[in-house]
């Protein structure tokens, strides 16, 4: 039990820790083609969000994800294991889809209002991350098989999307 306490606290330490990183590839814990730890280091952050409770801190951790999905999505091209791109491609989707949600969770999607309700959140960072990240799935969408190419240029196109709304709100 002591052992799992502290697992526990390393791995909440170094989710913790991420923000600090430097580069995508720097904000990646475990690569998804180690799919058993992968699955484990995802439930983890799971728990952490579900400890977010604000409309902003989710949204800063689901891009802060987002970029470490992106890291995933470029050390797998790196490791040469480009059949495992998909899954940290749906992950990142799956991030912006959490900040289009937290955004329109007053249920009316007046982003206006929502986002002068949330104004720890930087919409220039947000944005500028956002574009950092489409920049990096233009790269990798040169690398990844034809399969997997659609998958990341849908994603790109929903950030692409997001940076829109947020920009109309500047």
């Amino acid at each position: 039990m002591k052992n799992l306490l502290i697992l526990v606290i390393i791995i909440f330490i170094s989710l913790s820790t991420i923000a600090f990183a430097q580069s995508f590839r720097d904000k990646v814990i475990i690569s998804p083609d180690i799919s058993f730890l992968w699955n484990f280091q995802r439930g983890f952050e799971e728990l952490y969000r579900f400890v977010k409770f604000t409309q902003s801190m989710k949204i800063v951790y689901s891009l802060d994800l987002a970029d470490r999905r992106v890291g995933e999505m470029e050390l797998l091209i790196d490791k040469n294991r480009t059949d495992y791109v998909i899954f940290a491609e749906s992950e990142y989707e799956r991030e912006i889809n959490n900040i289009e949600f937290e955004l329109n969770s007053t249920g009316e999607f007046d982003i206006i209002e929502i986002l002068e309700s949330v104004k720890s959140v930087n919409k220039t960072d947000v944005i500028h991350r956002l574009q950092v990240q489409i920049k990096v799935l233009g790269d990798i969408i040169t690398k990844v098989p034809g399969s997997s190419k659609d998958l990341v240029l849908n994603a790109a196109k929903k950030s692409s999307k997001l940076i829109g709304v947020l920009s109309k709100t500047l």
